[in-house]
């Protein structure tokens, strides 16, 4: 996998022209170069980072400066050859192995836990990671005129900022001027209350606030941000930090660090014990051997303190904040 790290100077003014970010690859420097990805530009943001799984250092690159609205295109840049900004990660491993030698499920003939489940459990771990450390996006919302709610990214888990704090915004109207929803999609005693607190929050600031909401206050499951006061006019881009999940390219997560493969192998082992638990627990409570009488419960609550013993240590692992010394 090759990562490149892509600087744009004076991003304010080129996005006066274009609003994406183009890369292309070669396999030689002077071949034909095909475009492999895109990524938006955002105001104020001079750091872009792609990911390209498929990279290898025998690769060559270029970008150029795109808009999706008018297709118009700048020249494209000097080339660059991948490897010096390669940096490993969690897809360069063999993870799965790691966690069978930990659970000593090595017999490939045998297996406890088939390649299918244990890529489950992977994945449910990779979900857990991203709750403590996130992966960090930036998006725009589109606002509509006189409308205040508006439907976040697709595995948005948290917004972090949203640039309509500093926009100017009309002043606002009465509160039950927004009826965005029908009734029977949303629970209006708690958007009005939410609301009435943002309001509140404007008279103290004096200017545009807003306020992530949950599916637990609607009837519809997902995630929205309500904008106070709505916007008065529509077709302005408006800026905004969010939290995701790590995204899943093919069977790797290309965006997750490699020294954090070990805390992956963590949770994914802790769901393998409890899997074993559970497994223990359907069978009879005890047996006799001799003398000796096994209590089965008792291996199923070690198996289950094993797990959380794991996943406390991994919770403490990315709770510890990162000194960087000069």
């Amino acid at each position: 996998m090759i990562i490149l790290n892509i600087t744009v100077e004076n991003v304010d003014i080129i996005r006066q022209s274009y609003n994406t970010l183009r890369i292309y690859r070669a396999t030689t420097k002077t071949g034909t170069y095909s475009v492999i990805g895109t990524t938006s530009l955002a105001a104020g943001v001079t750091a872009y980072t792609y990911f390209d799984v498929s990279g290898t250092t025998s690769h060559w690159y270029k970008t150029s400066y795109y808009h999706t609205g008018t297709l118009a295109e700048s020249s494209l840049s000097d080339p660059v050859q991948g490897g010096e900004t390669e940096v490993p990660t969690i897809a360069s491993y063999d993870i799965e192995d790691d966690i069978r030698e930990r659970l000593d499920d090595t017999d490939a003939s045998d297996y406890e836990f088939t390649d299918t489940t244990l890529s489950r459990f992977i994945d449910k771990a990779v979900r857990r990671y991203s709750d403590l450390a996130p992966h960090k996006m930036t998006g725009t919302l589109t606002t509509v005129a006189d409308e205040d709610l508006y439907v976040l990214p697709t595995g948005c888990i948290l917004l972090t900022e949203c640039r309509y704090r500093t926009t100017d915004v009309n002043e606002y109207g009465a509160l039950d001027d927004y009826y965005p929803y029908t009734f029977s999609d949303w629970d209006y005693r708690a958007l009005t209350q939410i609301r009435a607190i943002l309001r509140h929050a404007y008279d103290n600031i004096g200017m545009g606030v807003w306020a992530q909401i949950n599916y637990p206050h609607s009837w519809m499951a997902g995630k929205y941000v309500m904008l106070y006061p709505a916007p008065s006019t529509g077709d302005e881009d408006i800026e905004i930090w969010y939290t995701t999940v790590h995204s899943k390219v093919s069977t790797d997560y290309p965006t997750i660090p490699s020294e954090h493969r070990d805390l992956i192998a963590d949770l994914a082992v802790a769901h393998c014990l409890r899997r074993r638990a559970a497994q223990i627990e359907a069978g009879p409570p005890d047996y006799d051997v001799g003398q000796a009488r096994l209590r089965y419960g008792d291996r199923a609550t070690n198996l289950r303190n094993q797990a959380m013993t794991l996943e406390a240590s991994v919770e403490a692992a990315l709770s510890k904040p990162i000194i960087v010394r000069g």
